[in-house]
């Protein structure tokens, strides 16, 4: 036991002798210092910075300024878009309240709410054109002229003696001046009416037939027409316009006889005045000449009189309304 002891002894004599000699040399300076002076000085903390972001190569930092608008470069620079191209130079225009949009060179004339940019467009010029037109037709001079008597009329046979007539007329346009224009015009059109007629036989008059009679006739018109435009886009167009007419006309009915046909050549004159009503809206215009090609659309006011020429008599009346589109 006692060997043990001395043996233990000197083992911890032995290690304390090496600790001495590893020990560095301020611990004597910390050992020399009184107990009021002690510092305990922590180690310095290793701040973690963040990892360091790389920019792609074609996106440069640059610093903000919030007096300059996106849109805007700064009085030593000039603004450029995306691609590099030079925008604007808004330092010529320094202290001005107002100064032109950039784009107004290039036709800008409009920036909606929802940053929608609207340009000027040159609009086109229109050498044709076609109308519709609608309106009451009265052939009051028809007859059957081989009928024994003057009583077999279209009066008499029809019981609507006015009925609408549909007419569509396509021009082209063959000289222009400072008086205004001249076109050649080409037409058709339809007017139908309906009756019971009436019996030929002098003690049954009074009664109606139960056939049904249709009459059909189409005015086939060749002519001219002249517009009295003075300007490029005039408010109101008033024209005349003339030329001739070649009726072609069938009566049918619903009993077992067949149906009559028949011609017949007229005359027309007449003179009416059209409201543009693309005048006032330069947009609308503008779409329907880049969608559709239409430079102009005119409400139309016509009278038109149709005098016959031959056994079967069309003088009428034709008073009507209908659209003339420009292209």
């Amino acid at each position: 036991m006692h060997k043990f002891l001395i043996v233990y002894f000197c083992l911890s004599l032995v290690s304390g002798l090496s600790w001495a000699q590893e020990a560095p040399h301020e611990l004597n300076d910390v050992e020399d210092l009184g107990p009021s002076d002690r510092k305990v000085v922590p180690p310095a903390a290793k701040t973690q910075q963040p990892p360091q972001q790389t920019l792609p190569p074609d996106v440069q930092s640059t610093p903000y300024n919030p007096r300059i608008e996106s849109n805007q470069s700064a009085p030593d620079q000039k603004g450029s878009s995306g691609s590099g191209d030079v925008i604007f130079d808004w330092s010529k225009h320094k202290g001005e309240t107002e100064v032109a949009h950039p784009f107004a060179e290039k036709g800008l004339i409009r920036i909606s709410k929802d940053g929608t940019y609207y340009y000027k467009v040159d609009e086109s010029t229109s050498h044709q054109a076609m109308s519709l037109q609608v309106g009451m037709f009265n052939p009051m001079n028809l007859k059957n002229p081989d009928a024994p008597s003057n009583v077999n009329t279209f009066a008499d046979n029809y019981d609507q003696t006015s009925n609408p007539a549909f007419l569509f007329t396509k021009e082209w346009q063959m000289w222009t001046g400072a008086l205004g224009k001249v076109s050649f015009q080409l037409g058709s059109g339809a007017f139908i009416a309906q009756g019971h007629g009436h019996f030929a036989g002098q003690y049954d008059q009074a009664l109606t037939p139960m056939e049904v009679f249709t009459f059909v006739a189409m005015p086939n018109n060749v002519g001219v027409v002249y517009r009295l435009q003075f300007t490029h886009r005039p408010l109101f167009l008033p024209f005349i316009d003339g030329g001739g007419t070649a009726f072609t006309f069938a009566e049918l009915r619903d009993d077992t006889r067949g149906p009559k046909f028949g011609g017949a050549l007229a005359a027309y004159a007449g003179a009416g005045v059209g409201l543009n009503l693309t005048y006032f809206d330069y947009m609308s215009r503008i779409q329907l000449d880049h969608e559709y090609g239409i430079t102009a659309v005119y409400l139309t006011a016509e009278y038109r009189r149709y005098q016959g020429f031959t056994r079967y008599d069309f003088t009428s009346d034709y008073i009507n309304g209908g659209f003339l589109l420009e292209y």
